[in-house]
């Protein structure tokens, strides 16, 4: 997902891209940055193994419903947390490392399913204004009872987006551009964040008023809200394999497109058996931001992450060598295929020396019309210090996210690996 408000709150939406085929969205902050908060304190020894438990659910790649390029979609099960018997399975939920926290439109719950109020101590009840750099979401948060293969998080708080409940949105909210009201608009059912963070926006917002609000038959008022009863990362809320994810994709031929994708997300790093850490590359990100540094024809830049959450690999070319797509001026459009490199370090300075290609998009899109996954997509970032790492980066990979505070047999999070 692209940045949200804050460097902090990267890990809010900080990541997620819109994918419209032709509708691609850069990366970059909407406003100025909040302060930092530091890092939980971590654990001083690695998770001891666990019993074995079912740990895994399919990734895939399509265009099937919504259109979308380089979108992973898992599917989903919650289940009301008054009625255990009354569940939904969702599919078509984004798979976002570059954001915390469940969102569901309201318009893929099935009303049997019902999620529980969340209210303050005044019994008003809690909505969020979640900003992106296309846009921003409006709903109630609610409790659920989430199902990922064998793992659950109970009494989860989530977010309803475009509850017709809550139509009246308060100005402050309004004022952050377009709504993203629709499941078609987002290009999914909904979002699920397994970012590098606790919760979605942590000390930030439980010191300034703005993403959170209490809401009752006057409006709805922002409002400071605790860390505790943020949104949280819903892996963190499992009983086990709760340190983190890893995300594998099958690779493209030859960086050719192909109809569709698929992989594997894996819940817990080094909690059993089967996510035991293998990766070479350990890159720490900031505890405060989640940026890593990638260096790039000779240019630095300084908000670098890993999202599966964009479609595209956005960054700016320090000498504006690579020209924009006539009629997609999101996307790259070089003369031919480009095969670059660049270098990523963590705030642990580790570096990686990286290959990735920058074709031109509109020739993919006509040559393969119909397709799916593309390796070798580009786009513009709108900060000239972003380089937003997306989906193209994970194809052919092993992606670990270790989430703040937690540790594996690598280190302590937040950090990426591959």
């Amino acid at each position: 997902m692209n940045t949200q408000p804050s460097c902090r709150l990267a890990q809010i939406c900080a990541f997620l891209t819109l994918t419209m085929m032709l509708n691609a969205c850069g990366g970059g902050s909407v406003s100025a940055p909040p302060p930092a908060q530091a890092a939980s304190s971590p654990v001083q020894k690695p998770p001891a193994p666990q019993k074995n438990v079912n740990n895994t659910v399919p990734i895939t790649v399509t265009n099937s419903r919504y259109g979308a390029v380089n979108t992973p979609y898992i599917s989903i099960r919650i289940c009301s947390p008054d009625k255990p018997g009354s569940c939904q399975t969702i599919d078509h939920i984004l798979l976002d490392t570059g954001s915390v926290g469940l969102r569901i439109y309201a318009s893929a719950l099935d009303p049997s399913v019902t999620p529980k109020s969340i209210v303050d101590a005044n019994g008003n009840e809690l909505a969020e204004c979640m900003q992106f750099a296309e846009g921003y979401m409006w709903g109630p948060l609610r409790s659920i009872n989430l199902e990922l293969a064998d793992e659950a998080a109970l009494n989860l708080a989530m977010q309803v987006v475009s509850d017709p409940d809550f139509s009246s949105i308060p100005d402050p909210c309004t004022g952050t551009g377009n709504m993203l009201d629709t499941a078609q608009s987002f290009s999914a059912s909904g979002v699920l964040g397994i970012g590098l963070f606790n919760q979605d926006c942590g000390k930030y917002c439980a010191q300034t008023p703005g993403i959170y609000y209490a809401c009752n038959t006057q409006g709805c008022t922002g409002i400071t809200l605790n860390v505790t009863s943020q949104i949280q990362n819903p892996v963190t809320q499992f009983s086990t394999n709760n340190n983190g994810t890893i995300i594998s994709l099958n690779g493209l031929t030859n960086s050719i497109p192909a109809l569709s994708a698929s992989g594997t997300l894996t819940f817990g790093v080094d909690t059993q058996a089967n996510n035991a850490s293998s990766n070479a590359n350990t890159l720490t990100a900031d505890s405060g931001n989640g940026y890593i540094v990638t260096e790039f024809a000779g240019k630095n830049y300084s908000d670098s992450y890993l999202d599966s959450g964009s479609n595209v690999i956005f960054f700016d070319p320090p000498d504006h060598t690579l020209p924009v797509c006539a009629t997609a001026a999101s996307y790259y459009c070089p003369a031919q295929t480009l095969s670059l490199s660049a270098v990523l370090t963590g705030t642990n300075n580790a570096s990686v020396s990286v290959a990735f290609g920058a074709a031109n998009a509109l020739s993919l899109f006509q040559n393969y019309r119909g397709y799916s996954a593309y390796p070798d997509l580009t786009g513009g970032a709108s900060s000239g210090a972003t380089f937003d790492w997306g989906l193209p980066f994970f194809y052919g990979k092993t992606i670990y996210t270790v989430i703040e505070g937690n540790r594996s047999s690598k280190g302590t999070g937040p950090y990426f690996g591959w």
